[in-house]
């Protein structure tokens, strides 16, 4: 779980973009099986990244800029999941780490296929398409 979230971090700061201001939190999106059948994996991994974030933000955040994951339950159902990353994409946002499953995650990669944001798959069964901005944890 630790390489986990610290791949997680070296991801995000890769990511990141032009700092806009230094007490404007960068906002990280996440999405977690918190309920039905895959919660026993979600809840774990959907702690794991809530316990980050003071750690971050007390190491300098992003370029200076607080960090704030603002986790999303996908419900384990995948279409639920996709509507997660269609809405999260509409607000521009640049990264999204999961879904969890791959259910979950297969049904999002298409959305992420041409343009961002970049989902980066916390499960490694799940297939991303080829030349994507979909990614897996394998």
């Amino acid at each position: 779980m630790r390489s986990f979230a610290m791949f997680a971090l070296a991801l995000v700061v890769a990511l990141a973009p032009a700092r806009s201001g230094a007490a404007d939190p960068y906002p990280i999106y996440v999405i977690e099986a918190l309920t039905g059948p895959a919660s026993f994996a979600g809840q774990a991994q959907g702690a794991a990244i809530t316990a980050l974030e003071p750690v971050v933000n007390r190491t300098g955040g992003i370029g200076g800029r607080p960090v704030k994951f603002i986790v999303k339950d996908d419900e384990s159902n995948p279409q639920v999941a996709l509507q997660l990353v269609n809405q999260i994409a509409a607000g521009g946002a640049a990264f999204i780490l999961g879904p969890s499953d791959v259910a979950s995650c297969n049904a999002a990669f298409p959305v992420v296929a041409k343009a961002g944001p970049l989902v980066y798959c916390l499960s490694g069964a799940a297939t991303p398409i080829a030349n994507s901005f979909g990614f897996t944890a394998d």
